[in-house]
């Protein structure tokens, strides 16, 4: 198995990984404490495992991913997004995902949200699209009033068979960062907008 990490070395260096990763938090409000791209047992399966810490509280977070859930806000490198189906805490959304130098991938999700414990499921529908398995989860903690732990976890298979297993570690690799800057922007955001989402979990 193939691991590429930017996980806390649990040996030498330890500490000051953790000082480094604590600094970047309090400069930048967002840092991430574990990262692995790993080539599962299945062909063309990638999985991925982040750790995330967001100097914002949980609530906002939750937010900013369940509108993303139901298509009214927009990740870097989603071209298009669509709730095509809303019932109760589920819903079903379609994406139009640009990728460089290849075709778009489309595809459809089925997200299932349990507020209490703000977690939120999600698998790819099939019969449309051309992405081969989606299936992954996003888990928000609160730590205090204004720190949020942040779990991602993502089995995918791009349907890109021909691409370069390193060229698709890559692209991951920046993926994610980006999106977890973007999600922080956006929970930043709707914290000065409304205040009392702070109050949420105190």
């Amino acid at each position: 198995m193939i691991a590429f990490t930017l996980a806390l070395d649990r040996h030498a260096g330890a500490a000051d990984l953790q000082g480094d990763r604590n600094r970047e938090l309090a400069e930048q409000g967002w840092t991430i404490d574990e990262f692995r791209v790993e080539d599962a047992d299945q062909a063309g399966l990638r999985r991925i495992h982040a750790q995330a810490r967001f100097a914002v509280p949980a609530e906002a977070i939750w937010q900013v991913i369940r509108g993303e859930n139901r298509g009214s806000t927009r990740w870097p490198g989603i071209k298009e997004s669509e709730l095509l189906w809303a019932r109760g805490d589920s819903t079903i959304c379609r994406y139009a995902l640009d990728v460089p130098i290849f075709r778009d991938r489309h595809y459809d999700l089925l997200n299932i949200e349990r507020r209490e414990s703000m977690i939120l499921d999600f698998e790819m529908v099939p019969g449309y699209g051309n992405v081969a398995e989606i299936q992954g989860r996003w888990n928000i903690t609160p730590v205090s009033d204004d720190l949020s732990y942040v779990e991602y976890r993502l089995d995918t298979d791009p349907g890109v068979s021909l691409v370069p297993g390193f060229i698709v570690r890559w692209a991951t690799r920046r993926a994610i960062p980006r999106s977890f800057g973007y999600l922080y922007k956006r929970a930043l955001d709707l914290v000065e907008s409304k205040p009392e989402l702070g109050e949420r979990h105190r």
